[in-house]
């Protein structure tokens, strides 16, 4: 299977090609529009940005190939657009490939079953300085576990973007008498969301039309 990673030289992207040659699968590295039009892959993992990725929907349109989507920071009107899209080909859609991030939202339902009503709940979240997500897109999808237990919980966001950090989260769970509950979720390495992003790959390629998430493919 010939997988075309789109923003290959990117700090994700490159994490990928490694990880992927590793496992001597046949990559390619896809760093403009005009390189995506030319290229002839069976399945495509988009770790661009949100603009570029934008930029490059309509030739996503005419390839017509599976796409794992590992680009964050869309808005309603972008997940329009990728809705569209889905009804002509399989899209997977993860804000964070990472296993154990997927069960960490899990912990954190079961937190607010405990805590939610009685505690105020701030998410904090630490990227590196170029990420260009105010908040991001897994801290929105703890703010959406939270409010899967408890739908009309007030949830605050505080974001750090500095240095080099991979990503760290935390959920904290503060009440009025000074005491508080934090669990944190930190990866150290990319290679943690390469990994997940190339079994995606495999999972994806022979899927039927539509959008699918990690809950699914687990």
């Amino acid at each position: 299977m010939k997988i075309g990673v789109t923003g290959g030289n990117g700090n994700l992207g490159k994490v990928i090609i490694s990880e992927g040659k590793k496992l001597d699968y046949d990559m390619n590295i896809i760093e403009s529009s005009e390189e995506l039009e030319k290229s002839n892959c069976d399945v495509y993992i988009d770790c661009t940005n949100r603009l570029a990725f934008l930029n490059n929907l309509e030739i996503y349109f005419k390839k017509l190939k599976p796409i794992v989507i590992a680009t964050t920071g869309f808005n309603e009107e972008d997940e329009i657009r990728i809705k569209e899209l889905s009804k002509y080909i399989s899209i997977m859609k993860v804000t964070n490939f990472c296993i154990g991030a997927y069960k960490y939202l899990k912990l954190i339902e079961e937190a607010t079953k405990l805590y939610g009503l009685e505690y105020d709940i701030v998410i904090t979240d630490k990227h590196q300085k170029y990420k260009k997500d105010n908040i991001s897109g897994t801290a929105y999808n703890i703010e959406k576990s939270i409010h899967n237990i408890i739908p009309e919980k007030k949830v605050s966001f505080s974001s750090i973007r500095a240095g080099g950090i991979v990503a760290e989260h935390e959920t904290i769970f503060v009440n009025d008498n000074n005491e508080q509950i934090i669990i944190s979720h930190k990866i150290f390495n990319r290679e943690t969301f390469a990994i997940g992003a190339l079994k995606a790959t495999f999972w994806i390629k022979d899927k039927l039309n539509g959008i699918y998430i990690l809950d699914d493919m687990l």
